[in-house]
């Protein structure tokens, strides 16, 4: 019977510490949220920066493959034809 008792309030404390780190990921997503809000009344395009940020969540690998799919229309974006035309990564994209 202890035995029972025991995985029970195991469980338990396993359901609130999973709960405790949903509430914490909802803060920090609410905050995110905030960030970007700031940064588009200050005229910035969020639609970009999330790029960006997705962009440097990947491997350098991963991201110079992503950057070669992207020389057809690069063109468009002077910065990152520029920085394709040297072979470098641009600057922003550095961790």
């Amino acid at each position: 019977m202890a035995e029972g008792t025991v995985a029970a309030d195991q469980l338990r404390l396993f359901i609130e510490r999973i709960e405790r780190l949903e509430e914490e990921k909802k803060g920090i997503a609410d905050d995110i949220r905030d960030v970007y809000s700031e940064a588009k009344a200050n005229g910035y395009d969020t639609k970009t920066m999330r790029a960006i940020v997705r962009l440097r969540k990947m491997e350098s690998h991963a991201r110079q493959e992503r950057t070669r799919c992207w020389r057809p229309i690069a063109p468009r974006w002077a910065w990152l034809n520029a920085a394709l035309l040297r072979k470098q990564e641009p600057s922003f994209l550095s961790c």
